[in-house]
């Protein structure tokens, strides 16, 4: 394996959790009179802190949006977690990842409970050397996730690898010097081009799991 230590980002890396978040975020806008959202900007919830998408792309105050993001998290941990599932071939990955003796890590913007909840559900709890998450101020950033887990490992920069499926993520791995993969089948990222575009730095461009898979190998 090209890496001591493999970390994934959560929404769009090993997990769909496309349904329950678009779910949740409609229920949360409803509950507080706000209209509805298409679909492209839905998916643009997926990646950053979900307080500042609710003020960049609903137009929330800033009272509002801890509001809104606060009934986010309690609902979604209650009534919509459960509508996730792994990317076809992730189980598969982990399992090789974990044969080789690779250490894996979970750097994600979803909080504690949320995190939890869906590793219980999918019976993952025991898996990951290290998980790292979101707190509810918001004041932790990808990067400063990304080096928990490293830290959690004992693991260098240079040994480490974060797989994310969006321009934010491999904005992460620079700040904490690591490799980054980016994948396409999530929710962010759809080109090369649009990480080229970003100037994104990036070691593999993965359209599948299995590609992932090839390029640790």
């Amino acid at each position: 394996m090209k890496y001591k230590t493999v970390v994934f980002d959560v929404d769009g890396t090993l997990f769909d959790t496309s349904q329950g978040i678009f779910s949740c975020i409609q229920f949360v806008l409803d509950s507080m009179n706000y209209p509805q959202l298409e679909a492209d900007k839905l998916r643009k919830f997926i990646g950053p802190p979900v307080y500042d998408s609710f003020m960049a792309i609903c137009g929330m105050s800033s009272e509002d949006a801890n509001k809104a993001t606060q009934l986010y998290r309690s609902s979604y941990v209650e009534k919509f977690i459960g509508f996730s599932k792994l990317y076809e071939g992730m189980d598969e990955l982990i399992k090789e990842l974990k044969s080789s003796g690779v250490k894996i890590g979970i750097a994600t913007m979803k909080t504690e409970p949320q995190i939890k909840k869906l590793l219980e559900i999918f019976d993952l709890s025991d898996t990951f050397d290290s998980v790292s998450f979101a707190v509810p101020s918001g004041k932790k950033s990808k990067s400063d996730i990304i080096n928990e887990v490293l830290d959690a490992t004992a693991t260098a920069p240079m040994d480490a690898v974060m797989i994310g499926d969006s321009v934010y993520d491999g904005v992460g791995a620079r700040s904490s010097a690591v490799d980054f993969i980016a994948v396409s089948y999530g929710f962010g990222i759809s080109s090369e081009q649009q990480l080229k575009d970003t100037g994104t730095e990036y070691v593999c461009f993965a359209d599948s799991v299995k590609m992932i898979s090839e390029y640790l190998s």
